[in-house]
Order: C-alpha cells, then structure tokens, then sequence
C-alpha cells in the first residue's frame, strides 16, 4: 500500500483537501500514530472513531494536532463484559453455597443480615484471659439447623442479670463453647437446666472462642471469683482446649490474636500472651471490621472464615508405617507437656476455689465416642484426671462415659454443627445434677422453701 502525503484515502476514495500531513506529524508521533492518516485502517478501527469524533475535524488535525484517541473515546465494552462475568461468577457461588449449606454437606454459620451482628460477640477485649463478650451485647447465631439470639449482661457473662452478693447457693460454672450454650436458648443449656432441676444459681462463665483452661483459670481469678458463690464447675473439652493452651500451636492456628499461654516445664510456667499489648488487639479488631460486615451478607466469606480456620488448625499425624489413622481422640493422644498444662490450670482453680467443692467435667465429641469404641479400654486421660482429683480432693465426672454411645448418641449433636443440641444439654445436666453437692444443696433448699412462711 502506497504511504506518504500523495495517497488517496480508501475510505473516502478522495484526496485529502489539502493532500499533506504536516512533516512534523510524522516525526512526533508513533507508527502507530501515522497510520491514523487514513480513516479506514483496518488495524485500529478505534483511532478511525476518535478522529472522526473530534469536534476540530480535518482543519484541527492539518494544524497539528495529536490522533492519539483519549481515554474517554476508548471502546468499554470488554471491562462491561468483566463485571458482569464477575458478579454472574458470585451469584453462582453465592447460590451454590446456599444450597449446599441448606443440605448440610457445608457446616458454616449463616448470613444474619443483620448490619448488627458485625459488631463481634466473642472478642479479644480482656486484658486477663483475652476472649469474651462485650457487656449489654447481642448476636443472632445462624446456622442451617438454628437460629438463636444471644445476649450478655452487664458483666458480659452470657447470661441473666447477676449481682455480686447471694444470699441462696450459687455455682460458678468455667468453660468453653459447650458451657455457654453454642446454637442452643439459654433455657435449653446446660447450665439453665441445672438450675431449674436443683433450684440452685448457676452463674455461666463459659464463651467460645478457643478459650482453654489456662483462660478459666484467669477469669475465674479475676472475674468470676468475685461472685458469691458455694462450688465450682469446670468443664474440660480435650478436643480442642489442649491445641488452645499450646503456644508453639498459636501461632499458626490464632495469628495475632491477644491469649494467654503457659510457657515453660512445669510447674514453673511462665504466663505469656500471645500479641503482648491490648493495643495490638484492638488494632486488629479494626481490620476485621468489614470482614465481619462482609460475612453477614454473603454464603461466600462465611465460607472463607471456615475454611480459613479449617486448614489452620493441626491435622492428626498418621502412624510412621503407613497403617490406617484412628478415629482422632485427645482422650488418648495427648502428649505429657499438654496433660502438665491441664493439670496446673486445675491445680490452681483448685486452690483458688478452697475450701468449696470443685468438679471437673470432661466432654466429648462425636469422634471421642467411634475412637473409645475402637479402642475397649478405659482413656488414658479418665485415669490420670481420676488420680488427679483424688489427690486435689475435688470431684471428677466423664461425660464420655456418662453420655453412652447408644442409638440416641446422634440426637444429642446438632446436624449442622459438632455442638450439643437441647437434647444433648439435657443429658449432661443429668448427669452432672447427680454430684452429691448439688444434691445435698438441692434437698437443702427445697426444706427451705417447704418450711418458709408463704408471706
């Protein structure tokens, strides 16, 4: 094809009015540029657009100036395109992740939406023993098999308004998720139950968030133990609160999270906190803040916070020969520094707590019952918090072997979620309702309200 000033332009099958570009035209621009001089070129059809569009026409370009197209005159077709691929890609997912949350093939917590809700209930906020609800707070909990509100009072326990002074028995319970009634009412827990069954004040100290027994043992030190009280109740969740008091494990599972650890041999444990200042914590819950709107919206990053928080947490090694991997138990597969840990944070309720009655309970999981059933023999961790009881003068109950592993074992779980459903809160608090303390205390205040004046 013939270039230069004397060639005709296909396009308009004319010469050009004057017939030149200006010779500075051609050594200011580009290739790129030069082949703009003719209107049809097939290589950038865009360029042949801008120039038809300038409002200084054919006069504006012989006086110079530049064919380079402007930003705005650009095609936007292909970033429409993008976006809408992008948010049709989300919907699908938003959709598939409904429906498989809906058949519980996905255990994940449900979208409220609620722009309430993304303020946090469990946060890192005491500078003691790190996790636990802001007082005067609710979060409405979703899940495919529940949907319950919770609310704290102005202590931030998870519970009725309590004061500090009784004058009736009353009973500190310490724990974890299970105690605080995780997708259950609060008549329908545990520690609601026991009080309606013994007529006795049972004050629920319990909160999720990986809150181990190191914790219980500081807020029982610095918060609960200013309550009033007769007995304490500690419940002990070997499938996780072993892997929440290691240190070595925080790091990868809890990042920065503000929680305390033991760290040394026993007994001489050095208190250590993970992120050591409050400040750091709260700057991180600032980071969160819209990660936790987000979730209260959409299926899809209730589903990035679980999987994140799955594939963080420490899987269970198999055997060096290659055999099958039993069915995973911290019943049986503690280590000797996990099982020091546990028994210094009892010791020290313990002491706290004298001359009152303590009672340790143990939980278990699905996965404790099918490793216990395999096995045939009594855990290796009943027989060493038994003899740990029985030295310390406290009481112990096991709820693996409390809570049979019958046809029922399936109706005491909920179908969503590893956590004790009504039923399974109304088995335990059967079971614990057997303490002889709690008996004793129960007939005690039953005279009492037979024989008090009905004025």
């Amino acid at each position: 094809m013939q270039r230069g000033p004397g060639r005709r332009c296909a396009a308009l099958s004319h010469k050009r009015p004057t017939g030149v570009f200006p010779p500075e035209f051609s050594r200011k621009h580009s290739p790129v540029d030069r082949t703009a001089d003719c209107f049809a070129c097939e290589d950038i059809p865009e360029v042949a657009a801008s120039f038809a569009k300038k409002k200084t026409g054919l006069r504006g370009v012989l006086a110079g100036a530049s064919l380079r197209p402007r930003v705005g005159d650009r095609p936007t077709k292909p970033l429409r395109l993008i976006a809408f691929n992008a948010i049709l890609t989300m919907l699908f997912l938003e959709l598939a992740l409904f429906l498989a949350s809906k058949a519980n093939l996905l255990r994940i917590d449900l979208p409220s939406y609620s722009i309430a809700n993304a303020k946090p209930f469990w946060a890192d906020i005491d500078p003691a023993f790190g996790v636990w609800h802001p007082a005067n707070s609710q979060y409405r909990h979703v899940k495919s098999c529940f949907d319950v509100t919770y609310a704290s009072n102005a202590h931030g326990m998870r519970d009725r308004a309590r004061d500090l002074t009784a004058d009736q028995p009353r009973v500190v319970v310490l724990g974890d998720s299970f105690v605080e009634g995780y997708g259950v009412a609060d008549r329908e827990r545990l520690t609601d139950r026991l009080e309606a069954q013994t007529g006795i004040a049972h004050l629920n100290f319990g909160t999720s968030g990986n809150f181990g027994v190191t914790q219980s043992w500081l807020l029982y030190k610095t918060l609960a133990s200013r309550f009033e009280h007769d007995a304490v109740i500690l419940s002990v969740l070997p499938d996780n609160d072993f892997a929440d008091d290691d240190f070595a494990n925080a790091k990868t599972v809890f990042g920065d999270r503000y929680r305390p650890y033991l760290v040394g041999s026993y007994p001489d444990y050095r208190l250590t906190y993970h992120n050591e200042t409050m400040a750091k914590a709260r700057l991180r819950e600032f980071g969160q803040a819209f990660e936790a709107a987000l979730s209260e919206f959409t299926y899809t990053a209730k589903a990035y916070s679980y999987f994140k928080a799955y594939f963080k947490a420490p899987k269970p090694v198999g055997p060096a020969d290659g055999a099958a991997l039993p069915a995973p138990s911290l019943y049986f597969d503690f280590t000797e520094a996990q099982f020091d840990r546990l028994r210094y944070g009892i010791e020290q309720i313990a002491a706290l707590a004298a001359p009152r009655p303590v009672l340790v309970v143990t939980i278990a999981r699905r996965s404790d019952y099918r490793r216990a059933a395999r096995e045939q023999r009594v855990p290796p961790l009943v027989e060493r918090l038994s003899a740990l009881s029985a030295r310390l003068n406290i009481q112990y109950v096991d709820l693996l072997g409390g809570l049979k592993a019958d046809a029922r074992l399936d109706g005491l779980f909920h179908a969503c979620d590893p956590h004790w459903n009504a039923e399974g809160n109304a088995a335990a608090a059967e079971v614990i309702g057997r303490w002889d303390f709690l008996d004793r205390s129960a007939r005690t205040v039953a005279q009492r309200a037979e024989f008090s004046p009905p004025f």
